[in-house]
C-alpha cells in the first residue's frame, strides 16, 4: 500500500473519531429516543471501547428512520468494563425489554460483547443475528503492550478468547464486516463459521462506521427476519 495513501486514510480515521467523540459530549440525547421508532426488527447497538452510546447514534438515526426500534446499553458508559460484565448488562436490556429476533449492531469490542451475549447468556436465544464491525474476534497482538487493564483483555492468549474459542454455535448468526487495513486490529476480524465475512477495501478502524457499503449491509440485515 502506498505510504501516503495509508497516512491520509489514518488521519481521516482519527479526525472521524474526534468529531464523533466531540458530538457525543456536546449534544444532549436520550438513549431511549428511538425505542418506539416503528414495528420493524428491533436493534441493539453496542459501541466499542472508550465509546459512549452516542458514538454510534448516526446509525441509530438511520435505522429508526426505516422503522426499526433501536436500543442501547447506556450502563456501559464508555465501555471500559470487563467484556463478560458488559455482556450481562446487554442481556438484561434484551430480557427486560422482551426483545425478540433482535439484531445486534456492534463496533470493535462491542462485537465481542454481542458474541458473548449470543453464546453465553439466557438472552442469547432472543438474538437473531449480529453485524460486527472491525471486531477483534481473535484478539489483538497490540494488547501485550497495553498498560491499561481494559486493553490487556484483548490479548489473544487471555482467558476470554480461550473461552470464546470453545463456543462457536453463535458464529453462524454473525456477519463480520472489516477494513482491509485496521490499525487497531492488526490480526484481522475474520470469524470462522460466520454467516458472512465481508472485507471492504478501506483504511481505518473507526470511519468504516459511516461507509455507505457498511450501512447497506446493516440495512439488509435489519430488514431480514427469522422465518
Amino acid at each position: 500500500m502506498n505510504p501516503l495513501t495509508l497516512l491520509v486514510g489514518l488521519v481521516h480515521d482519527y479526525l472521524f473519531v474526534a468529531a464523533r467523540q466531540w458530538e457525543a459530549i456536546t449534544t444532549r440525547h436520550r438513549p431511549d429516543e428511538f425505542a418506539s421508532a416503528g414495528a420493524g426488527r428491533p436493534v441493539l447497538i453496542i459501541p466499542g471501547i472508550y465509546e459512549d452510546w452516542r458514538f454510534m447514534r448516526p446509525i441509530a438515526v438511520r435505522l429508526a428512520g426505516a422503522g426499526h426500534p433501536v436500543h442501547f446499553v447506556p450502563e456501559l458508559r464508555r465501555n471500559r468494563d470487563p467484556i463478560a460484565d458488559s455482556a450481562a448488562l446487554a442481556a438484561v436490556i434484551i430480557d427486560g425489554l422482551d426483545l425478540r429476533d433482535v439484531l445486534i449492531v456492534a463496533h470493535s469490542k462491542g462485537g465481542l460483547i454481542g458474541r458473548l451475549v449470543m453464546s453465553d447468556t439466557e438472552a442469547g436465544h432472543r438474538v437473531g443475528g449480529m453485524v460486527a464491525v472491525n471486531t477483534p474476534f481473535a484478539g489483538s497482538r497490540l494488547a501485550r503492550y497495553a498498560l491499561r487493564r481494559e486493553l490487556r483483555e484483548f490479548s489473544p492468549r487471555g482467558a476470554l478468547f480461550a473461552r470464546l474459542s470453545t463456543v462457536v454455535d453463535a458464529n453462524e448468526r454473525i456477519t463480520s464486516v472489516f477494513s482491509s487495513f485496521d490499525q487497531v486490529v492488526p490480526d484481522g476480524s475474520l470469524l470462522p463459521g460466520a454467516a458472512r465475512n465481508i472485507r471492504l477495501p478501506f483504511i481505518g478502524h473507526f470511519r468504516l462506521l459511516a461507509d455507505v457499503r457498511l450501512l447497506a449491509i446493516i440495512d439488509e440485515e435489519a430488514d431480514a427476519r427469522l422465518s
